[in-house]
């Protein structure tokens, strides 16, 4: 029969070195640990373009993998037409994280190449579509990558939207702020 004791005692030792890395800086300039770092309210989003169903979700994490899903609405509130990058299904946005004091990103789904057209959004009309994050836990050696080993906190999407003269500006390009619990 084959122990797992030493393996066990191998295990608590490297997540007790990982735990004892040193605090983030707070907007005072005080130290917060990752814990208190999300507690700290991000500024909202000025009249966001995609905005979620909900300001709360549960994400669920085990050994390898963490799982989220975001229904959002996408309104293009400008004059000209914009346009989402297509391959099968209209490409996903972005995650971003708020760390304290800025946003940090910590999922980019993959994508392959694809020659598809972009979808067109109509002045005043909106995109209906949910975010299903399935994503790699870091350190590991499948993509795409949660990159962040501490999940509760609060986040934005980052939306891939365009115009025939390129990217949107950035503020037109993200989310409401809504919070991930466990």
């Amino acid at each position: 029969m084959t122990s797992c004791r030493g393996k066990t005692v191998v295990a608590f030792a490297l997540l007790a070195a990982c735990s004892n890395r040193s605090p983030a800086k707070s907007t005072d300039g005080s130290r917060t640990s990752a814990r208190q770092t999300a507690e700290i309210e991000p500024p909202a989003t000025v009249a966001p373009t995609i905005v979620t169903d909900r300001t709360e979700y549960r994400a669920t994490v085990d050994m390898t993998l963490t799982r989220l899903t975001v229904p959002f609405r996408y309104t293009n509130a400008g004059p000209d037409t914009t346009f989402i990058p297509f391959c099968k299904s209209p490409q996903p946005p972005m995650l971003q994280r708020w760390d304290g004091s800025n946003w940090t990103m910590v999922y980019n789904p993959y994508h392959t190449l694809c020659a598809a057209p972009p979808v067109g959004v109509a002045p005043g009309a909106s995109v209906i579509d949910t975010l299903h994050m399935i994503a790699a836990r870091p350190g590991g050696n499948f993509r795409p990558v949660f990159e962040s080993m501490f999940v509760p906190g609060y986040y934005r999407l980052l939306g891939m939207l365009g115009r025939r003269e390129g990217t949107l500006p950035f503020e037109k390009r993200v989310s409401n702020v809504f919070r991930v619990v466990w």
